[in-house]
Formats: structure tokens, C-alpha cells, sequence
């Protein structure tokens, strides 16, 4: 029996809408794109970054926190929001716990990043915390940028902040911590450390027991970064704990404040060789006048990420 069904007409054939559907995805991830926060990853001296772009409408304390300390994402040591406006770069970064402070590891990546972006180099850096002078050394194709922090100053001394020349940066201090005394010197190149020379670096027992109580201690006036150095074939081993972070494996500020409170005592001539478990640098620094640093970064990755995202 024939069946009575209705039957496709072989001459009219269902339209192929397929590109249809492929517009409409299409349109679809471009809205979601546009919606998302474009970051990219960077790594220099063992210190892993997050950089954004200013005006993407992120919150750079609580994105701090959030992405920071993402296990999926891997934890980095701060993000930095970059202002790439009127030809100029402008750099404010965030610790994880969402604190801000100057950051010369930091810089040194978005130098970088910004010469990517615009094809074009920079010279100078705005910061919070004023500008530094910075330059991408030779070769074009060179990961190698140098970094002028900012003049050593006494952080134990607020008057001294105004960078009066000829003023000694580095003071003294014996920090009682139980029954213990430990003897160092406080110095600020942006950030302030107490910087600590010993013959042997600490164990990580006693890092992790030293550190957060100095960074907190009564003595201080604010949060300080604590660095431990010893002297090592004519230059310098580091570990550090840094205020914010905990410990880390390089920090710009502590490899100057190092090397000046090393220079300042003559236990070594600049340039001066700073080592950390991460990498080294090189601080060249000159009685009176800001160090500068010379250190390789690492491009490592580029995404997006949803501006509300709130880790995990």
C-alpha cells in the first residue's frame, strides 16, 4: 500500500540556515569578549604577575585577591593595572591581599608589555608613588629592561622622605623578638625593607617564623618587607618575605635595598651581583642617587577573564 503520508518535494528543499547559526555564535562570543577583562601573564627573577589595561572597569584591590591567589590559575605575586593613555604609561600594583604598593619587578613587565601593545618604547613610568625612568636595553628584540627606582631614603624617618640630599638612607636597628635580638638596616627605594646580612641564609622554618613577626613588628611604623642577604663570591644571596605576599622568590625593591645598604657599608662595589632563589639582577647604585636595576622578563600567557569572576 502506497503511503498516504505528505511527501518533501525533491525541488524544494529545506533552506541551509547554517550560516545563520554561525552568525549568531559569532556575535554571541564577540559580546561575551567584550564583556571580559583581557590580562596577560609575565614572569621575571621567579615573581609571577597578572597585568590589565586601565578603563577595562577592574577593581584592582579585589581582582588582587581574587586572582592572586587562584589555585586553577596558579598564585602570582601581585597585579598591575597599566595606563597606556596620552603615549605615556602609568603602573599601580596590588599585592595579593589586596594592599598597593611600588613595585620594581613589576614595572619592568609592563615596560615591556606596553612596548608589545603600542610598538613604541618608554622612557618613563608614573607610579603612586612617582616616576621612575626606565629603558629597554638593546637589542630591539631584548626581554632585558632596566629600571631606575627611587632615591634610598630612611623609612624609620618620615621627615627624610622628602629626598634631601646627603642624608644617610640606611638606619640601623636591633628588633627584639622574644629572647632573640636581630640587627639589620632600614632603607626604602619605593618600598621599605629591613635588610638583614648574616653568614647563612635562614631555613625555611625560621623564615616563616621571622618573617611575618617582622613585618608586623611594633617597631615599625607600617608593614615591612623583611630581606636576608648574605655575601657570596663578590656578590649577594637574598631570601625574602615580603609584606602582602609572604615569601617570595625575587623582589626589586629588596635586590636595591640590598645592594645600598652592602654598598653603603663597603662590603661590596657596584654594580652588585643579587641573587634570589627565582634569578638575579644586577643594582648599580651611587651614594645620593636613585639605583637602578637591570633584570629579564617573561612574557607567559594572555586570556580573559570575566570581570566578576570570584576564584576558586
Amino acid at each position: 500500500m502506497a503511503s498516504r503520508g505528505r511527501k518533501l518535494h525533491p525541488a524544494n528543499p529545506r533552506p541551509d540556515r547554517s550560516w545563520m547559526c554561525a552568525l549568531r555564535r559569532a556575535g554571541l562570543r564577540a559580546s561575551i569578549g567584550a564583556l571580559m577583562l583581557r590580562f596577560w601573564t609575565y614572569e621575571t627573577r621567579g615573581n609571577a604577575f597578572v597585568l590589565l589595561r586601565e578603563g577595562a572597569g577592574a577593581d584592582g584591590p579585589a581582582l588582587a585577591r581574587r586572582l592572586c591567589t587562584d589555585r586553577l590559575r596558579g598564585a602570582t605575586d601581585g597585579l598591575l593595572l597599566l595606563d597606556l593613555c596620552d603615549g605615556g604609561l602609568g603602573v599601580r600594583m596590588w599585592n595579593p591581599d589586596g594592599t598597593e604598593d611600588f613595585c620594581a619587578n613589576g614595572i619592568a613587565c609592563a615596560v615591556h608589555l606596553a612596548r608589545n601593545l603600542r610598538g613604541s618604547e618608554t622612557r618613563r613610568v608614573a607610579t603612586p608613588y612617582g616616576s621612575v625612568k626606565v629603558r629597554l636595553l638593546p637589542p630591539r628584540t631584548s626581554c632585558t629592561v632596566e629600571v631606575e627606582l627611587r632615591t634610598p631614603v630612611n623609612p624609620m624617618e618620615p621627615a627624610a622622605r622628602d629626598r634631601s640630599q646627603g642624608a644617610d638612607p640606611c638606619q640601623a636597628l636591633s628588633v627584639c623578638l622574644g629572647s632573640q635580638v636581630i640587627s639589620g638596616h632600614a632603607v626604602s627605594a619605593g618600598s621599605p625593607h629591613f635588610v638583614i646580612f648574616c653568614d647563612a641564609l635562614p631555613d625555611q622554618t625560621r623564615l616563616n617564623s621571622e618573617g611575618p613577626a617582622l613585618e608586623r613588628h611594633e617597631v615599625f611604623s607600617e608593614r615591612m618587607n623583611v630581606t636576608w642577604c648574605a655575601v657570596r663570591e663578590g656578590g649577594l644571596e637574598t631570601r625574602i618575605w615580603e609584606r602582602g605576599v609572604g615569601e617570595t622568590l625575587g623582589c626589586g625593591t629588596g635586590a636595591a635595598s640590598a645592594a645600598i645598604v652592602a654598598v653603603t657599608l663597603g662590603l661590596l662595589r657596584s654594580p652588585v651581583r643579587v641573587a634570589s632563589p627565582g634569578g638575579r639582577c644586577f643594582v648599580s647604585y651611587v651614594a645620593g642617587s636613585p639605583p637602578r636595576m637591570v633584570t629579564r622578563v617573561r612574557p607567559t600567557g594572555s586570556d580573559r577573564i570575566d570581570p566578576d569572576y570570584r576564584g576558586r
